[in-house]
């Protein structure tokens, strides 16, 4: 329960962030994604079940803030959770290829999906164009963050008093 208060002010301030300040970086096509590298990150650290409420409680918040019809976001995050769940201790463990991995692959699924939804919901969606122009490379960038933000996660997890374990 303390990881849950711990994050749900952290939630709050990545929401923000990524509606009002990440899109405005970039690098080429590529936008990080800190939503998905939270909840992978998250996942990883704390496990499915903490990990699952926090990425509810953000896709309504992420949708309202960045003018997407509401809901459309849940599914791509409860999918990010259970990508990252997948390999947290039985594949990788704490090493740094699964959360890379973890990152790559729920960027790309979590794009295709709200793609989808889009789609659905009748909004124009160029597949080809988004996917190779925006979806890819925001997932390698998503996964370099993962990269350089893992190894201190996992310090912080190790310290119980954080209570992240």
């Amino acid at each position: 329960m303390s990881s849950l208060f711990l994050f749900l002010p952290i939630a709050l301030v990545v929401v923000t962030l990524q509606a009002t300040v990440m899109h405005h970086l970039s690098l080429g096509s590529a936008r990080p994604d800190l939503i998905i590298i939270s909840l992978v990150l998250w996942t990883m650290s704390t496990g499915r079940d903490r990990a699952l409420l926090p990425a509810i409680l953000m896709a309504p918040l992420f949708d309202a803030v960045a003018g997407l019809p509401l809901g459309v976001s849940v599914v791509p995050l409860l999918i990010v959770v259970l990508i990252a769940s997948i390999g947290e201790r039985t594949l990788f463990g704490a090493r740094l290829g699964w959360p890379i991995f973890a990152a790559f692959t729920a960027s790309l699924a979590a794009g295709a999906i709200t793609l989808l939804e889009l789609r659905l919901l009748g909004w124009r969606t160029p597949w080809t164009d988004l996917i190779l122009r925006i979806l890819v490379p925001s997932a390698l960038l998503n996964a370099f963050l993962v990269f350089l933000i893992f190894i201190p996660v996992e310090y912080l997890r190790s310290r119980r008093s954080f209570g992240l374990g």
